[in-house]
Formats: C-alpha cells, sequence, structure tokens
C-alpha cells in the first residue's frame, strides 16, 4: 500500500475527481499535513507521496523543507486555472500579446512557483503550454490530462435548420471582442443566430444552457486548451476555439474541434452555421475524443504509476533524467531535455508500465481471466497474439487489465508492439511484419538481478482494453519480437452494474 498525502485544495474539480477515483481503487489518501510532517519527521519507511498544488505551497513551507532533507518524494501538481496564461502564452502563439489582463492572484501563483520550485521533486502539468513554461524550474515534468467527470454530462446532440443557438464563454476582453466582431460581421451577412454568455468557472450553473446550444465557442486568443472546452466536448456538441501550436502539435490525437486562428474565425463559424447536417457528428467525434483521452480510471492509472516511478527514482531503483513524460496515451513517452537550454527533442522514449501491484480490492471483483488466445509464431522474427473478448458483455466495467508475459531466462531484451492492422496466419505465412502494422508499447531491458526474482513482465494495459470495448476499435492484439514457449495472459479486474461476473 502506498500512502498518499494530497494536500491540495479539496474543492478543486480535479482534486475531488482524483480523491474519488483513486480512493475506490483501494489506495490509501490522506490530508492531514500534521500527520504528514510526522511521517516525514520518523523516516517512516511505508512508501508515501506528498502531493501539492500551488495554492497550497506557501501553508506547507516547513513541511516541504523536511520532505526534501529526508529526501521524500514531493510533487508539485500545476492546475491550469491556478497560472497567468499571460506568462505562459506567447512563444508560439502570437495573438496572445494582443491580451492586456492581468490577474494578481495568478501572478502571485507564478511567483511562488519560481521561488520555490526547486523544493519538488517533479511536476504535473495539463499541457504542453505549462510544460514549456516550466521546463527550465524542475528535472522532470509529467503531461497529465485533466480528467471529465461524465456521469454529469449527458451528451443532447442537436440538428436544426432554424435559428442555432450559439453559447460563448466570456473571457478576457480582447478575447470577447473578437467573438463580438465576428457575431455582428455574420449579422450583417444575413445570418440569424441567438447568442449566450457563460462564464466558464460557472458552468454548472448554466448546463441546460450548455445542453440546448446548437454550437458552442470558447474562443481564448491564449490558444489554451481549456477545462470548459472538454466539458463542451462531453456535452457532444461542436466546439469552436483557438489552440495554440505547442499545444495540438503534441496531442495525442488528432482533435476533432473546429479551431482557427482570428483571422479564419468568421469562414469557420459560417461554415458551420450553413452545414447544420455536421453538428451531430461532430458532436460524438468531440465525446468520444474526450472519452478515451479525459477518462478519469484512466488518467488516475497513469497517476497511480507516476507516484511509483517517482518513489523509485527517489530510492535509485530508476533514473530520473531531465524530461517531459507524455502521459497522454495509453503508453507514456518521454522527452529527453538539455541540461542547459532546457529544450525538449523531438525524439522520445516508450517508457514501460510494469509495476508490482500492492493494492487489495475487494476478492469478488478481481477476476482472473485466461481468454482464448489465437497464436502465430514466425521463425526469427516473434510472434503475434490475440485475445477473444467474446465472454465480455456490454455492461461490464473494466477497473483495470494487465497483460502477464512470461519470459525465459536467457532473454535480455523485451520488445512488446501493438498491432494496428487485422491479420491471420496464412496472411503472416507468406509476409514479413512491418512498422506500419505495429506500435511499440514498450522496450525494456532484462537485468540478471530482476530475472533472478521475476519469471513475467507485468503491463498495465487499462485504456487499450477499454478501447477494444468502449470505443468498438477492433483487438488485433500484439506482437513479440521475442520467441516464448509460455502463452500469455489477460487479468481483468471488472464488474457491471447489476453484479461481478466471474469468467
Amino acid at each position: 500500500m502506498m500512502l498518499i498525502y494530497l494536500l491540495a485544495d479539496s474543492s478543486h474539480t480535479q482534486v475531488k475527481i482524483m480523491n474519488e477515483t483513486l480512493t475506490a481503487r483501494a489506495w490509501e489518501i490522506e490530508h492531514s499535513p500534521q500527520d504528514a510532517f510526522e511521517h516525514c519527521r520518523m523516516e517512516n519507511k511505508h512508501p508515501f507521496i506528498l502531493h501539492f498544488d500551488v495554492a497550497s505551497i506557501c501553508k506547507h513551507i516547513p513541511l516541504l523543507k523536511l520532505a526534501k532533507r529526508k529526501n521524500a518524494v514531493r510533487m508539485l501538481h500545476v492546475f491550469n486555472d491556478e497560472i497567468s496564461k499571460k506568462h505562459i502564452a506567447g512563444r508560439h502563439n502570437p495573438y496572445a500579446s494582443l491580451v492586456s489582463e492581468e490577474h494578481p492572484d495568478e501572478n502571485k501563483k507564478w511567483k511562488t512557483i519560481k521561488q520555490y520550485a526547486s523544493l519538488f521533486s517533479c511536476c504535473i502539468v495539463s499541457d504542453y503550454m505549462v510544460a514549456n513554461a516550466l521546463k527550465k524550474y524542475f528535472q522532470r515534468i509529467y503531461v497529465l490530462p485533466e480528467m471529465i467527470h461524465f456521469r454529469n454530462l449527458s451528451p443532447v446532440y442537436t440538428c436544426t435548420s432554424e435559428e442555432p443557438v450559439i453559447a460563448y464563454a466570456k473571457r478576457d476582453k480582447e478575447s470577447e471582442q473578437v467573438v463580438q466582431r465576428i457575431f455582428k460581421q455574420l449579422a450583417e451577412a444575413g445570418f440569424d443566430f441567438e447568442t449566450k454568455a457563460i462564464v466558464p468557472h460557472k458552468y454548472e450553473d448554466r448546463i441546460d444552457d450548455l445542453c440546448q446550444a446548437n454550437i458552442i465557442m470558447d474562443y481564448d486568443l491564449h490558444g489554451s486548451l481549456n477545462y470548459f472546452t472538454k466539458v463542451c466536448m462531453a456535452l457532444g456538441k461542436p466546439v469552436v476555439t483557438h489552440i495554440s501550436k505547442d499545444i495540438y502539435t503534441r496531442l495525442p490525437a488528432e482533435i476533432p474541434l473546429h479551431h482557427c486562428s482570428p483571422p479564419k474565425l468568421y469562414e469557420k463559424l459560417q461554415h458551420l452555421i450553413s452545414h447544420y447536417n455536421e453538428w451531430i457528428d461532430a458532436g460524438h467525434e468531440n465525446r468520444k475524443y474526450v472519452k478515451t483521452y479525459h477518462e478519469p480510471q484512466q488518467t488516475c492509472s497513469h497517476l497511480k504509476w507516476i507516484y511509483r516511478r517517482e518513489y523509485q527514482i527517489m530510492n535509485g531503483n530508476e533514473v530520473g533524467f531531465p524530461s517531459v513524460v507524455d502521459c497522454q496515451d495509453y503508453v507514456p513517452k518521454q522527452f529527453r531535455m538539455d541540461l542547459k537550454t532546457r529544450y525538449i527533442t523531438t525524439n522520445h522514449e516508450v517508457i514501460t508500465k510494469t509495476y508490482e501491484i500492492n493494492e487489495t480490492p475487494s476478492a469478488p471483483s478481481l477476476l482472473r481471466y485466461k481468454p482464448a488466445l489465437q497464436c502465430f509464431r514466425k521463425e526469427n522474427e516473434g510472434i503475434c497474439f490475440k485475445f477473444s473478448m467474446d465472454q465480455m458483455e456490454e455492461q461490464d466495467q473494466i477497473k483495470q487489465a494487465k497483460l502477464i508475459v512470461p519470459f525465459q531466462k536467457d532473454m535480455e531484451q523485451f520488445e512488446l508492439y501493438i498491432m494496428k492492422e487485422d491479420w491471420d496466419e496464412k496472411e503472416m505465412e507468406q509476409t514479413s511484419f512491418t512498422q506500419k502494422q505495429m506500435e511499440l508499447a514498450f522496450c525494456v531491458d532484462l537485468t540478471n538481478k530482476y530475472k533472478e526474482t521475476k519469471s513475467t513482465l507485468e503491463w498495465e494495459c487499462t485504456p487499450l482494453v477499454r478501447q477494444w470495448l468502449e470505443n468498438q476499435q477492433q483487438n488485433f492484439g500484439f506482437f513479440l519480437k521475442n520467441n516464448m514457449k509460455l502463452t500469455p495472459e489477460i487479468v481483468l479486474e471488472t464488474s457491471n452494474n447489476e453484479s461481478t461476473r466471474m469468467f
């Protein structure tokens, strides 16, 4: 069991979701600074993590300094709404300089980050805009997606040839001036529509208005991919926004938003109003995107891995290079940073997400499911294998999925790939495996020390298996570059709304 001291604002949306999701997963979450202080002072060897947000730093300076002396894991979580966009935008977005508004509270938090950054082992951010701004202050930065509570956001897909309703976010003065100017131009061109202004941080009070809207605009000259934008995507709405290049080019997949720079905003909105038959498809694509990359279970799975990894680094069991680690997709990718310039490389390394399972979920829900296995071995190349998920039902909810692969003692390196295309034995007999057919999941060196105590590699593949089931993604399985005699298996922790199913 790893003890997490979550010393962050418990009223913050992201902290609420972390509390609920991590606790439900049998992790022990504490909020008492005094207990954390005593834990540090007594040098308790039980694994523990100190997890702060920016607002909590100044309240706990003595604890932070003590934790640093005791070599405890201290991580800072910088939420997007905690820092001034004025300080982090601009390098890749010329329109950010048009914004003149300053927020004293956000400026104060920015100064706090710079002043106390040296007290932290690492930093967690939500996107690359923030990562680029903080890279000179932290050795390791993890890009972890914001979480969306989907159960509170039921989609409402709309399509009408009548006067559309456009809801727009009230942001800074300059961004709103751009939006109002476009509204005026559209009205002068003969387009009929109704507009509704929404204050983004109070959106929960206006959910009905958002559901009734046909189009939503969250236009921010800073170029941020805001939390409000993702909420609107979850509601199944076409969303018009402006995303900075440093965020857009680092997203895990093509985002289905209608994003554009100010000179192209009129053309984009004109097209969207005229082509109302595209709204429903756009809404479905938006909701599918946020369900894939912003689901709480998936994000907390990455967060638990970050906790374990930082604990291993702090104890000297793993090397922590200066880097940005991208956790937006189901396989973490590490981008090294130059020690002097802090330049982030464009080439990435895949990081293995293997770890020991120390959690103790209730016995009935832990299922060891070894599904039917289709396997093809090709001499001197490797093997392909895929699992049958026929026994899974639509109402099943996957809490955790692990791929367990045995290895021989003479193996020195282990490479696992995710198959991107379908295959069969006849086809594989005639052709060789190509890079086009697969994507590297991880590559790991098997040290003698590891092989003395282990006989399998375990990889958490929960997000991938969820995609197989929830998004109707084809299960093409995996490719393993090593020949092996034993067969892999998948362990699922799963339940449905009525009862736990045993396979």
